[in-house]
Formats: structure tokens, C-alpha cells, sequence
């Protein structure tokens, strides 16, 4: 997943963007954190809980093009781990 520094730049910013916009809890570094790391570990939180499905995922196919591009990874939303804690 080779990209250009200006693609990679693009992606960072919208992933900083959508982290704020899911979890509005956190602070715009920690938010951003957390959904890098839950892109490579495959579990998201969203507003301090899991996501029970792909369905709860805003904007997934856009998302996981900004992920591969700043990330330089594959993500596969079918080894994500989608679970319910209710």
C-alpha cells in the first residue's frame, strides 16, 4: 500500500476528523489514537463502547481507504472483532 506523502497527509486528516466525530469524548489526540489503534488491532470503540457490527460503521468503504493509506496496511473488516457487551 505505497502512497505519496500529500495521500498519506489527506488520510491522517480525515481520520482525525472522523475519530472526533466518534469519539467526541476524548481529546482530538487520544480520539485519534484510539482509532488507529483499533484499525490495526480490529476492535473500534465508539463513544466508549463497542461496535456490535459492520452496520454501526459510518462511512465504512471510505474509512478503510484512508486507513490503508495512512496505515500502509490491509484492514479486513471480516477480522474485526464485532461483539455485543450489553
Amino acid at each position: 500500500f505505497p502512497s505519496s506523502p500529500g495521500a498519506k497527509q489527506e488520510s491522517e486528516i480525515w481520520l482525525r476528523k472522523y475519530a472526533i466525530k466518534h469519539n467526541s469524548y476524548d481529546n482530538q489526540d487520544v480520539a485519534f489514537d484510539r482509532l488507529i489503534e483499533g484499525l490495526r488491532s480490529g476492535d473500534l470503540f465508539f463513544n466508549g463502547s463497542d461496535l456490535h457490527g459492520l452496520y454501526e460503521l459510518d462511512d465504512a468503504d471510505e474509512l478503510k481507504q484512508h486507513a490503508e493509506t495512512y496505515l500502509g496496511i490491509e484492514i479486513d473488516y471480516d477480522r474485526f472483532n464485532f461483539s455485543c457487551s450489553c
